[in-house]
């Protein structure tokens, strides 16, 4: 008798809920009309918490503004852009216990986003957790191949850890994407020395002097590898 009556005050409730539909089929379009309403009035209460984040970070109160932006993942958690303005404020305060949480949650929440990945590389590199870093950095490239900040980040990981062979690869990737930047060019030269690989050097300076001939940097170690 119980039960059925629990039953009976469910069924109730739902139908209520559902506009007093009378039928299951119409119950179901009604209960999602309110679950887009809802999502809808989040995303509204979002843009509320977002542009007075904006008004005080151009006031420069930071404290005010990361507080109102913490509020915009929270209700919507689609928001891409917010939410890595908030990574990097955190990041920009020195906070980075605070930008990994966001970050790593962030991640969970859009695993399809390379922005996301680059950032959480970066933020594992800081920790020197160097193989995570690197697996970050992997996976943005795999969502989105010509993402040179990807690119980027792994260069400046193989540096620090010393790894030029690793440095000199990337460069070329990159170089594959920009072949008509002349600096990815002189930055790949100056690995090649570091690795004592003249010949390579000489090629890539003459092909940064073919871009920029005017870049007495280049000009300059041409000359001293000729000697």
């Amino acid at each position: 008798m119980i039960r059925a009556m629990k039953t009976s005050v469910c069924v109730t409730l739902v139908v209520c809920m559902c506009g007093c539909a009378s039928t299951p089929a119409a119950g179901v379009e009604s209960l999602s009309r309110w679950r887009e309403a809802k999502a809808t009035e989040k995303k509204a209460e979002a843009i509320a918490h977002y542009l007075p984040a904006v008004i005080f970070a151009s006031q420069g109160n930071k404290e005010a503004s990361l507080e109102a932006m913490a509020k915009v993942p929270e209700l919507d958690p689609n928001a891409i852009t917010p939410t890595i303005q908030l990574i990097r404020a955190y990041i920009k305060n020195e906070d980075f216990e605070a930008a990994l949480v966001m970050c790593e949650k962030a991640v969970k929440q859009r695993p399809d986003q390379a922005n996301l990945h680059i950032i959480q590389g970066e933020i594992y590199h800081r920790f020197g957790r160097f193989d995570e870093a690197m697996a970050a950095f992997e996976k943005a490239i795999e969502l989105d191949p010509q993402n040179a900040m990807g690119y980027g980040a792994m260069v400046e990981l193989q540096e620090s850890r010393n790894d030029l062979t690793a440095a000199v690869d990337i460069y070329q990737r990159l170089i594959e994407l920009n072949p008509e930047a002349p600096g990815l060019h002189y930055q790949l030269a100056l690995v090649l020395i570091r690795i004592n690989d003249k010949e390579g050097a000489i090629d890539a300076l003459r092909q940064t002097l073919a871009l920029n001939p005017k870049l007495i940097r280049a000009q300059y170690l041409l000359g001293i590898l000729f000697l």
